[in-house]
């Protein structure tokens, strides 16, 4: 299987025609979703700053917290349609063989084009490009048969690739009069757009938390082992097994998290596929069909108490692609919720694995 997959892959790449096609329709894939990005236009969206030790520090601006989110649906759905325009080229060999994938750079496909295009219209350094960089290093420093899968960063970063866009490398974006500050799923809001605050925390002082016009989940009552407001964990599954054989080159990692964010509570799974590329001796992204499903989120109040009736929807999507990821979210004043233990399971299917995986989030038990 192994020997019939990379030879199916060379020759994909040994074909040039097929490459300057691709090349040729990307330009217009590009223009089509550039239309969508229009919509965009007419969100507020502009920059703001502060100094931090001599650095300037640039921030997205949004006038009402219905634009971020518009903001970060539109991007979301680009990125969608990006993505698959560029894999239904490869539609009849993934039918095919349920064991096929593609190595995207050889393509020159960039899988981050559409959030990268977003920020090139602003100063910023965005949350996303800190962590891609991260994991390119990642990567890059994993040789066959000996790939790290202590990748820590997740831990650091447990939001959903469009929510690191909007977000600036201190994980902070200025929505109305008040500056959201992100950290590891927990968060500060400042209000009256208090920068003073906001750099006196950022250079240590955490006893400005206690002042009237900021809030902050650091102050909620603390997690139990039953009930916590934030939660996230990874789940490395290497090396895959294709039809019961053991295929090194496979590599797939799941992100699970579950986070409140001022104004929203969300569910986010992430699965990412990478391949041990030989000709370049490291491993890197590629894309095969994926199948992953999400259950239904039960909401608690602060202590677990009672049951809100209010349910974060689960969901299922099966794509090809590299990056799968599914987020759900509850907008109304989330500060409060929670979830118990579990309130969330995920089912992950590579399809040239025989067997379903299913992920305990809560116990990060994967049956």
């Amino acid at each position: 299987m192994n020997r019939k997959i990379r030879t199916k892959l060379n020759l994909l790449m040994l074909s040039c025609l097929a490459f300057i096609m691709y090349s040729c329709e990307e330009e217009k894939d590009f223009m089509e979703i550039n239309k969508k990005n229009t919509s965009i236009s007419n969100i507020k969206q502009s920059e703001f700053s502060y100094s931090l030790n001599g650095e300037k520090v640039y921030m997205l601006e949004f006038d009402t917290k219905e634009e971020f989110l518009a903001t970060l649906s539109l991007l979301e759905e680009n990125d969608e349609s990006y993505t698959d325009s560029f894999y239904s080229k490869f539609k009849d060999e993934f039918e095919k063989d349920s064991s096929y994938y593609v190595i995207e750079e050889d393509y020159g496909f960039d899988n981050q084009k559409v959030y990268k295009d977003y920020e090139k219209s602003y100063n910023y350094t965005s949350m996303r490009s800190i962590y891609e960089l991260l994991e390119k290093n990642w990567l890059e420093s994993c040789k066959y048969d000996t790939l790290n899968p202590n990748f820590s960063y997740d831990e650091i970063y447990p939001y959903s690739t469009a929510e690191q866009t909007l977000f600036n490398k201190y994980g902070e974006v200025k929505i109305g009069d008040s500056i959201l500050k992100v950290i590891s799923g927990d968060y500060i809001v400042f209000g009256n757009s208090d920068t003073s605050s906001l750099i006196k925390y950022n250079l240590g002082d955490t006893s400005i938390l206690e002042k009237d016009n900021i809030l902050t989940s650091f102050c909620f009552t603390r997690d139990s082992e039953f009930c916590v407001h934030e939660k996230d964990t990874t789940y490395k599954i290497y090396p895959i097994e294709v039809n019961n054989v053991v295929i090194p080159i496979f590599y797939t990692k799941i992100k699970v998290s579950f986070y409140n964010c001022w104004f929203f509570a969300r569910t986010h799974v992430k699965s990412n596929f990478y391949v041990y590329n030989s000709n370049k001796d490291k491993y890197v992204s590629a894309g095969t069909k994926q199948r992953i499903a999400m259950s239904d989120t039960q909401l608690y109040d602060m202590i677990c108490s009672y049951n809100t009736g209010l349910v974060i929807p689960g969901e299922l999507k099966e794509k090809t692609k590299h990056r799968i990821e599914l987020s759900n979210l509850i907008w109304q004043t989330a500060e409060h919720y929670r979830i118990q233990m579990g309130s969330l399971g995920v089912g992950y299917k590579f399809f040239g694995n025989n067997s379903n995986f299913y992920i305990d989030f809560w116990n990060s038990y994967v049956y």
